[in-house]
């Protein structure tokens, strides 16, 4: 009986240290891939709070950024930051109509693609040159396109839908030109993270106010390692909670059951859709819908569920369907005879697992370069 028990207890503590270990490895490599990222020069680096190892040494919201909103001409320099390491800190300037680009639009009298969406396509997170937008501008896509690109953080359809008829109810007044804009097509990017509670009003807020307690992850305190030991015997030997309300609302939609705000945010995303597809046609441009995830979930389930058992530990149990979201957005494309993008499966075919800044969570160059390269390559099919 000793003897079983013993055995039993070694297996336990030696699972522990192998999950320990190997989670420490998979963090390491998180670490050796989020550099600092920055396209400010030395000199003016120098000016800042900033280390170039990117440590920060005063409060970073004050100190460095200078974040001017979408005003026409203006420049702006914005920091993306993790406690104290900065992953990146990027200056850039809005266009005449509030973009992020160099060139003022229309740029010409030549067909072109707008692309349109949240913080993915404001692209605040690298320098212009490695935007998806400015590297389809500079490759084969331009020898029939200009290229135009114009995205805000916490965008969602609806909103856009609105600048596109130059509602005055908008507050960033231009962006409002949008509405004067004509472009042969326009490609619309749903981030299933907040689209869909954005559009949904206050109704996902009011479902996690509420939620039951909910489990609090270890906190890394201390020794690396013992954090570590802890941290990943809370993860995996333990049962952990099956309330969906614990984890992350930008999971819900993921979930396989019915979540009253999530239908009301699909309802409200695919009524605004039809709305901006309504006035493209309009205009005789056509809408193509592609659709960006929240990291993880372009890397799979393991992936996932390593994250949630991380940070949401209420919730581990919870069952996820990583298929939902497309399935959905899928459905409605095809009903309204629009092409579609599942940008997931683009960055599953560029083979990495590291075009996501770990911790901002947004493309970092290698994932908008991914983009730009899957947006050239089927430019025929897409943009006809």
């Amino acid at each position: 009986m000793k003897h079983a028990l013993a055995i039993v207890l070694v297996t336990v503590v030696s699972t522990a240290l192998s999950l320990a270990v190997a989670d420490m490895a998979l963090e390491a490599l998180e670490a050796r891939r989020s550099l600092f990222y920055t396209n400010l020069t030395p000199a003016e680096l120098a000016k800042l709070p900033v280390k170039t190892s990117g440590i920060v040494s005063g409060q970073y919201d004050d100190d460095i950024i200078d974040l001017p909103f979408h005003v026409a001409g203006k420049s702006w320099l914005w920091a993306g930051q993790n406690g104290r390491t900065v992953e990146f800190l990027v200056k850039g300037r809005w266009n005449n109509i509030g973009c992020h680009d160099d060139l003022d639009y229309p740029i010409s009298s030549r067909p072109a693609v707008l692309f349109l969406g949240d913080s993915f396509v404001e692209a605040m997170q690298v320098d212009l040159r490695e935007t998806f937008h400015s590297r389809l501008r500079h490759g084969r896509f331009s020898e029939r396109f200009d290229v135009w690109a114009c995205g805000v953080a916490g965008w969602n359809p609806g909103s856009v839908e609105r600048y596109l008829n130059d509602d005055s109810t908008m507050d960033l007044a231009a962006l409002r030109q949008l509405s004067k804009l004509r472009p042969a097509y326009v490609m619309y990017f749903v981030f299933i993270g907040n689209d869909l509670r954005d559009q949904a009003g206050v109704a996902f807020e009011e479902m996690t106010e509420s939620a039951p307690p909910c489990r609090a992850p270890v906190e890394l305190t201390g020794s690396l390692f013992w954090s570590k030991l802890r941290q990943v015997g809370d993860m995996y030997l333990t049962r952990g909670g099956s309330e969906f309300r614990c984890i992350d609302n930008q999971f819900w939609p993921y979930v396989p059951a019915i979540i009253p705000p999530v239908e009301e945010g699909w309802t409200a995303t695919f009524t605004a859709l039809d709305r901006m597809k309504e006035t493209l046609e309009h205009r005789g441009a056509r809408l193509i819908v592609a659709m960006i995830e929240p990291y993880p979930f372009p890397y799979g389930r393991l992936a996932v569920e390593r994250a949630i058992r991380a940070n949401y530990p209420g919730g581990k149990a919870v069952p996820l369907d990583l298929s939902l979201p497309l399935k959905r957005l899928r459905t409605y494309a095809a009903s309204r005879g629009l092409p579609f993008v599942n940008v997931s499966d683009v960055v599953r075919e560029c083979g990495g697992d590291d075009e996501y800044y770990p911790y901002d969570e947004h493309f970092n160059a290698k994932g908008h370069r991914c983009v730009a390269e899957y947006l050239d390559s089927h430019r025929d099919t897409l943009f006809p």
